[in-house]
């Protein structure tokens, strides 16, 4: 996450780096560039830079120039950018935007006017950069669903809140999943995980009582209220249709174990391994993909 007390100036006139300078040395760590290509080295010296404000016309890069390079480095996404500019040209305006321009400041500078905007792209961007990694920390970056540690934490969570209602763990994963990826290679295993958790978001919205993760590799589980164990069952019948539904020409086949949860005090992983012993009792049968424990 950025340092708070360093701020980078890029500016080609050499006085207006020195009122910046003025403005901002009693509370930042004032660093000063130039150009863009000084800037650039400048800023990957010290990542840690909290802000950036960048003048637009300068030479040998300008300021456009800049926040191209710096788009595509993903250390700086949420490094903020204010513009510093003397004109009110809307073409500029709009293409800095698109640029990821944060906002914008106007020659001459008002003191309070600078330090406002500065502190607030500053929280902005540390509120960006703690949400990313609050996500990091929860969700598996490959499907966008629950992790297995966020998932453990959720199904806790979820049984403590609703002590009246039944539960069911359901863990099931992909027969063969190795071979899949030795013949079509991991790219086209990744793909299909994907679509296995696009397909289990959209069921999971009829069941509101409920969630669900990916636990490691092609495994995945499910934590989730029912009023009879027949629509449980059906509920993963629809689910098994979503494999069917998938076009490849391997023969893709998963094994579902379902654990019908009579201690809600069991630690989730014993919850897990549970519905794992009924999903390896079903394993390479091709006419039954559910099992019980």
């Amino acid at each position: 996450m950025p340092s708070t007390n360093t701020v980078l100036v890029i500016e080609d006139n050499i006085v207006n780096r020195k009122v910046l300078y003025k403005i901002l040395e009693d509370e930042y760590n004032v660093l000063e560039a130039q150009n863009g290509e000084e800037g650039l080295a400048m800023l990957q010296a010290n990542p840690q830079t909290a802000a950036v404000i960048l003048d637009l016309v300068m030479p040998v890069m300008d300021g456009f120039a800049f926040m191209s390079k710096i788009k595509e480095i993903p250390e700086f996404k949420d490094t903020p950018i204010i513009v510093s500019t003397g004109s009110n040209n809307q073409e500029d305006e709009k293409h800095a935007l698109s640029l990821g321009a944060w906002d914008f400041v106007f020659k001459p500078y008002i003191p309070e006017i600078l330090k406002f905007r500065l502190r607030h792209v500053i929280e902005r961007s540390q509120m960006a950069a703690f949400e990313r990694l609050k996500y990091l920390a929860e969700y598996d970056t490959l499907t966008d669903i629950y992790n297995k540690s966020k998932f453990s934490t959720a199904t806790r969570e979820l049984l403590e809140a609703n002590p009246e209602y039944p539960f069911a763990f359901i863990r099931f994963d992909i027969d063969r999943f190795q071979l899949f990826n030795a013949f079509y290679g991991d790219e086209a295993g990744d793909a299909f995980l994907k679509y296995l958790a696009e397909q289990l978001k959209k069921l999971m919205k009829d069941y509101p009582l409920g969630v669900y993760g990916r636990m490691e590799a092609d495994i995945f589980a499910v934590c989730v209220a029912y009023t009879a164990k027949d629509g449980l069952e059906q509920m993963i019948g629809r689910f098994v249709e979503f494999f069917g539904a998938y076009q490849s020409d391997f023969n893709i086949i998963p094994s579902f174990g379902i654990y019908y949860l009579d201690d809600y005090t069991l630690p989730v992983g014993i919850m897990l391994d549970r519905a794992t012993l009924a999903a390896r009792t079903c394993k390479g049968n091709y006419m039954n993909h559910i099992a019980v424990y």
